[in-house]
């Protein structure tokens, strides 16, 4: 395993923006760690201080945000329906309890079904609205 390796070159640390390719990051940490996994070099790749990166870096999160409140609208429809969806399952197992169905096992599991799905999708919704607060805050602190 190679050695983490940390940026030297930049001065100033606390930027509130950095750079790697069209990827912007508000901490200088969080853009180490996306070289790392990349494995590119961290002295290389991170681009901050100059009115040029400032401006590309805002470029894109301009462009990013509203891609991401689509996204974000896109799987709030989404988490509705499956949760209506998961709402008439629950019910459909709440009628078998007590009786003798041949289907009650099958529905049970449809209904743990509905709740993992329910559960994923508001895994990536975190995910998105992370990003997208990120963005927002870069947008915001930059000046």
């Amino acid at each position: 395993m190679r050695k983490k390796k940390f940026n030297r070159r930049l001065k100033d640390k606390n930027a509130g923006y950095f750079k790697v390719g069209n990827m912007v990051f508000k901490d200088l940490r969080e853009a180490e760690m996306y070289c790392w996994e990349k494995n590119l070099d961290v002295d290389e790749h991170i681009k901050s201080g100059t009115p040029a990166i400032l401006l590309e870096s805002l470029n894109i999160c301009r462009t990013v945000l509203p891609v991401l409140d689509r996204m974000e609208d896109q799987i709030g429809i989404l988490y509705r329906e499956k949760y209506k969806e998961k709402s008439r399952r629950a019910k459909e197992y709440r009628e078998t309890i007590g009786k003798r169905d041949l289907l009650k096992e099958y529905k049970q599991e449809q209904l743990i079904r509905s709740i993992a799905l329910l559960e994923g999708i508001w895994l990536v919704r975190e995910i998105v609205n992370k990003e997208k607060t990120k963005y927002q805050k870069i947008l915001s602190g930059v000046k």
